[in-house]
């Protein structure tokens, strides 16, 4: 993705699906308006960056199903406004899913 990326501050909705991303951009903190982030299907080996994640205050659904997350951050914990997660298929620990489950109580875990 292009360096301008970060630049696209009034983003609601982001489809990357499919795209053999191995990271995502650290432009994410920009992004407080983002409600929706598909990046399923692709080859991602880690997380968004802990300062990235505090900038998503409007995050609702998060789809990272399918790809090879090893970790979640504690900071997810804090994006009181996320409702739907989807971590099937990565190389996740149930464990640490339920704790993120925890932190968020009213998260519904799709997959």
């Amino acid at each position: 993705l292009p360096d301008s990326f970060g630049a696209l501050v009034a983003l609601e909705s982001l489809n990357l699906r499919k795209n053999r991303l191995r990271e995502l951009p650290t432009g994410f903190g920009n992004f407080a308006k983002l409600q929706t982030l598909v990046a399923s299907s692709n080859a991602l080996r880690s997380f968004l960056p802990a300062d990235a994640i505090a900038g998503l205050a409007a995050l609702q659904t998060l789809l990272l199903n399918g790809n090879e997350i090893e970790q979640v951050p504690p900071e997810l914990g804090q994006v009181k406004t996320l409702a739907r997660i989807n971590l099937s298929n990565n190389a996740l620990l149930p464990s640490l899913v339920e704790t993120l489950q925890s932190s968020l109580p009213e998260l519904k875990a799709m997959g």
